[in-house]
């Protein structure tokens, strides 16, 4: 299981005290470094950071193409 340690706590509180939460500007710095970080660690050329699930989702619908009309078969409870 993992845990959260104190690195970890120190850079979630280091990224909040520094007002830079989203993905522009300053903080773009932030969020490029953690996908530069994510692409190394799980062997992959790109990743891209998002606000939620549904951010997610979307996001790789339309890296597959898929758009209104298309039909999406997925299971009943997601």
């Amino acid at each position: 299981m993992y845990r959260i340690g104190k690195e970890e706590i120190d850079e979630v509180t280091r990224v909040i005290q520094s007002g830079s939460m989203f993905k522009i500007n300053d903080a773009m710095r932030e969020c490029e470094q953690c996908e530069k970080e994510l692409c190394e660690k799980i062997g992959v050329k790109h990743a891209i950071l998002v606000t939620s699930g549904f951010g997610a989702l979307a996001s790789a619908l339309t890296a597959m193409g898929v758009g209104p009309g298309d039909e999406v078969i997925i299971p009943a409870y997601t």
